[in-house]
């Protein structure tokens, strides 16, 4: 076998390997978005959230000007 066809070979092994991965990547992919918006459905129907809510957290500033809204995340 030449030189050439063995590189010939060679790259469309490469190629083939190449396109199978990325079709297993993407399908990996769309399996974690669909197990991810599954869950977040079922965390909803049972009346939780997955998502962060915000929330406001109230503090005294040091110079006793009054009181300033921070916003804050329960889930983080």
């Amino acid at each position: 076998m030449s030189l050439l066809k063995k590189a010939q070979t060679f790259i469309s092994i490469f190629n083939e390997v190449r396109a199978k991965n990325e079709a297993q990547r993407q399908s990996s992919n769309n399996l974690n978005v669909a197990l991810k918006n599954a869950a977040e459905m079922r965390a909803e129907m049972n009346g939780f959230s997955l998502k962060p809510q915000k929330r406001s957290t109230y503090f005294a500033d040091h110079y006793g000007c009054g009181i300033h809204a921070v916003e804050t995340y329960d889930n983080e």
